[in-house]
């Protein structure tokens, strides 16, 4: 998901890496799963792909673990048959 986001934004590896004041090849890292991004680089990860916090977090959920990605942001939302 990291990897589309960027190329959606037309941007290489080298110049993500570049706006996170990091090397290119961390970028790889992330974007291949081998590594995930640590709290403290998060920020940096979401302004250099144009994302706020949460929608980078919901992206990283979304590849790693769907079925968490699912209780936490889509079943709330689902309307609940539940009478009070």
């Amino acid at each position: 998901m990291l990897r589309k986001r960027r190329k959606e934004l037309e941007l290489t590896q080298d110049q993500v890496a570049c706006r996170m004041d990091k090397d290119e090849s961390y970028v790889a890292m992330l974007e291949s799963g081998a590594r995930y991004p640590p709290l403290i680089v998060a920020p940096r990860l979401a302004a250099a792909l144009e994302l706020d916090q949460l929608e980078l977090i919901k992206l990283i959920m979304l590849e790693t673990v769907p079925e968490v990605y699912e209780i936490v942001f889509l079943l709330p939302h689902q309307s609940s048959s539940r009478v009070c």
